[in-house]
């Protein structure tokens, strides 16, 4: 709590400042608008609202809110000019005058995710995929495991950001993901689920893989 003396002090620079046509300073101007602060609700709560409550409960006349509270305001200006001296009229136009401009701030546009890298493969090799019916499109991977004599290859495909994990047979798309473990992972699963003998079946007829008439379909591994 503020003592007296040191109110006073606040009080009497302020005065002083306004009466003589000054800047005030910026530190006591905003003590001495703490302290009218302070002051107003006080006033407000002890003495304008009890007041207004009782008007309520007497109904002896009728009192319109909005003129009550500007003639209580009022006098809660005048009783503190008369308690400070410092004029009100001239303390709330230095304290416009002072009052910082509110900064327009701009909403700073959202930074683009960068990329992640692309993981750097160990054994890198060129093979088919199938894109179409009759079409296929070399890429690069490697290959990382084979199942049931069928070697299965992955690569990344970059325009989707995700591993893809190819038959090595058919060229067909088994599984992927946006990781390169995950992928893998989820083609062993795919794969295991059929068994060896449904799998080939489903690979036979999608890349007819077992028809010797169409061995030059199958994929070519060159290593890079």
């Amino acid at each position: 709590m503020t003592k007296q003396r040191v109110k006073k002090k606040h009080y009497r620079i302020v005065r002083e400042a306004l009466e003589a046509g000054k800047v005030v300073p910026r530190f006591q101007l905003m003590r001495v608008f703490k302290y009218w602060d302070d002051f107003s609700h006080m006033r407000y709560i002890k003495v304008f609202r009890p007041w207004w409550y009782e008007q309520l409960v007497t109904k002896d006349r009728k009192i319109d809110f909005k003129e009550a509270h500007t003639n209580h305001f009022n006098e809660t200006i005048d009783l503190f000019k008369k308690e400070t001296g410092v004029d009100m009229i001239l303390f709330g136009e230095e304290l416009k005058r002072q009052r910082k401009p509110s900064r327009n701030r701009k909403s700073k546009p959202r930074k683009e995710k960068a990329p992640a890298p692309i993981r750097k493969l160990r054994n890198p090799v060129q093979f088919r995929i199938k894109v179409s019916q009759t079409e296929y499109r070399t890429v690069t991977g490697e290959k990382v495991f084979e199942q049931y004599g069928i070697p299965f290859y992955i690569f990344h495909a970059g325009k989707y950001e995700c591993w893809c994990v190819t038959c090595g047979e058919t060229g067909y798309k088994i599984a992927g993901s946006e990781r390169y473990k995950k992928a893998i992972e989820r083609a062993k699963k795919s794969i295991q689920s059929f068994g060896e003998e449904e799998y080939k079946k489903i690979a036979q007829r999608l890349g007819n893989i077992m028809d010797e008439n169409l061995v030059e379909r199958r994929q070519e591994h060159v290593e890079v």
